[in-house]
């Protein structure tokens, strides 16, 4: 009787030995990296995640996911590594987005206009609490297919493309291991104090994401006869200087409706930035993923509440 009852024990020990594990997000494939001044991060055609290989971002390395777009062209961008990453479901995802326009001293009345000594203070305070960068282009990928994401993620974006964001936020951002996203309004490049398209390069080469804030910074809500050209001939004339996609917009004066962020899609982007008070985006917002705008004026108090997630 012992025997019998001592096989049946190591039956069932075996038997719980074969069960699968649930609950567990699959970390997304991080294989096959190249240097990003020569890849662009890309989100693919489905929403399918690909292989199960887990990358180990350690405090002095970068974590550099990449994507396919197209059998010609794929971009990697650099991000900033962080002492935890971890696995998440594809859906919404809690982030707050930053919105600058400007990175300028002596613009005391403009609101748009912050100050390098204000943006230092800020871009310390990130640093220093543990929050890490992602792009805007990475964030979609991972709403839509699930991935790895670091404890603290936050996005740092440009609009506009004025220079200052090469010459005084891009040195301030690396101090502190930062990456940036830049939307450019492209028949403003290299002209008077707008960025040139060799600085546009070196931010891409250094992990930022570039994208497109239009050829002209119409205002597509009230002019839907131009958005398609908007829309396509700034996206394919970034590709152009750059050579690697360009993968996601951000509306002049922050505002689309259902008619443009349906032509964004079909324009070839995958998410669309406006400007809003959430922190919070899940699938059905990926073509108006809302901003927080910081303003001249805000002391590092109200900086850190725009981090707080609603």
């Amino acid at each position: 009787m012992r025997r019998f009852l001592l096989g049946l024990l190591v039956m069932a020990l075996a038997g719980s030995a074969g069960c699968a594990t649930t609950g567990y997000a699959a970390p997304l494939d991080e294989a096959g990296q190249t240097p990003a001044a020569q890849k662009v991060e890309t989100l693919p055609a489905t929403a399918e995640p690909s292989s199960t290989n887990t990358p180990s971002p350690s405090p002095s390395a970068t974590l550099t996911p990449s994507f396919t777009a197209s059998p010609t062209m794929t971009l990697t961008p650099t991000l900033t590594p962080s002492p935890t990453w971890k696995n998440v479901f594809a859906g919404e995802v809690y982030a707050p987005i930053l919105l600058y326009h400007r990175v300028v001293e002596g613009q005391e009345n403009n609101r748009y206009a912050v100050s390098p000594t204000a943006f230092e203070e800020q871009m310390r305070y990130l640093a220093e609490n543990g929050y890490t960068t992602i792009t805007p282009a990475y964030l979609a990928r991972v709403i839509l297919v699930g991935g790895q994401l670091p404890e603290r993620p936050v996005l740092i974006t440009f609009d506009d493309g004025y220079a200052d964001t090469y010459t005084s936020a891009f040195p301030i951002m690396e101090k502190y291991g930062l990456k940036g996203a830049l939307y450019v309004v492209t028949s403003t490049v290299g002209v008077g104090e707008f960025i040139t398209i060799e600085q546009l390069r070196d931010l891409a080469a250094h992990g930022w994401e570039i994208g497109s804030h239009t050829v002209r910074h119409v205002d597509l809500v009230k002019n839907p006869d131009q958005v398609e050209k908007e829309l396509e001939d700034s996206r394919q004339t970034l590709q152009d200087w750059l050579g690697m996609p360009v993968l996601t917009m951000a509306y002049p004066y922050g505002k689309a409706n259902e008619y443009v962020q349906t032509k964004t899609r079909l324009a070839g982007f995958r998410a669309g930035l406006r400007i809003g008070i959430f922190n919070r985006h899940t699938p059905e917002s990926l073509f108006e993923l809302s901003r927080r705008e910081v303003r001249a004026e805000y002391t590092l108090e109200q900086f850190i509440e725009l981090l707080s997630v609603p």
